[in-house]
């Protein structure tokens, strides 16, 4: 019962250190990554494969551009405070998949 028990905790927790890391940020900023995460993943499931793979955080940032960077392996994307302020999901999502 106790292997069974440790297992189960295994299985839970690889999931959790797997998934990007959305800085929080603004008023539902990180709510809003993820919806545009997840319109990626409904529309082109091999872009959110490479995403998922390649990205290892989300962050904020004031810049006229949202941009990447590779750090330590994985990449880093930073979205323009501009492009969250536009209040589209479809614009997020491209800036996080590009």
């Amino acid at each position: 019962m106790k292997g069974l028990i440790i297992n189960l905790f295994l299985f839970l927790a690889v999931p959790c250190f797997a998934q990007i890391k959305i800085d929080k940020a603004g008023d539902g900023w990180d709510l809003k990554v993820d919806s545009a995460i997840q319109l990626i993943k409904k529309v082109d499931i091999d872009k959110y494969k490479m995403l998922d793979t390649n990205c290892s955080q989300v962050s904020f940032m004031i810049s006229p551009y949202s941009s990447c960077q590779l750090e330590n392996g994985k990449g880093h994307i930073y979205i323009a405070v501009d492009d969250i302020k536009l209040n589209s999901i479809n614009n997020i999502a491209s800036s996080s998949s590009t």
